[in-house]
């Protein structure tokens, strides 16, 4: 589509068909890894607050919690911010969660793929708290904790895992 006071030889404002905005993509693997590395970035300081006192064991629970329902949320396809990948969003993240990780998460017949994927959600907090705790321990400051090699290597086995990259069979 031009814009109508286009000329030969005095330039053209080109054609603007093409340049809609998009939603970030969740089938591209920089942004996944940027969610989940985002995710221990807060994970660190909210683990950090606890450790200083000026946060509870139940309030980082609920903080928890409210991450593991919005990586539910959004990797089903009810976020407005991110497009997602079909057929693969939701229901081939679902599947292939409970092929990978099916003796690991609690899943139930009755489940939602939504709630398939918030529940592997809480694995990916606990390997994530597992690390960054470990890394808090060995002086690390809570911000850069989520830096550290396996914290990123976390976020990207994750991140290829929720964007349909090939990801290895968990043992």
């Amino acid at each position: 589509m031009k814009c109508g006071t286009c000329r030969p030889g005095r330039g053209c404002c080109s054609d603007f068909s093409s340049r809609s905005e998009q939603l970030p993509s969740l089938g591209a693997i920089d942004i996944v890894d940027g969610i989940f590395r985002q995710a221990l970035r807060n994970l660190a300081k909210r683990l950090a607050a606890v450790r200083a006192g000026e946060m509870s064991g139940d309030e980082l629970n609920a903080a928890n919690e409210k991450l593991v329902l919005w990586l539910g949320a959004v990797f089903s396809g009810r976020s407005r911010h991110f497009d997602i990948v079909d057929p693969w969003h939701p229901e081939g993240l679902a599947e292939e969660l409970m092929r990978i990780f099916g003796r690991q998460i609690s899943v139930l017949p009755t489940m939602t793929d939504e709630e398939v994927i918030a529940e592997a959600g809480r694995l990916f907090v606990r390997e994530g708290e597992d690390i960054l705790t470990a890394a808090l321990e060995a002086g690390y400051p809570a911000s850069s904790a989520a830096e550290i090699e396996p914290a990123v290597i976390l976020a990207a086995r994750w991140a290829n895992l929720f964007a349909g990259a090939l990801v290895e069979e968990e043992a």
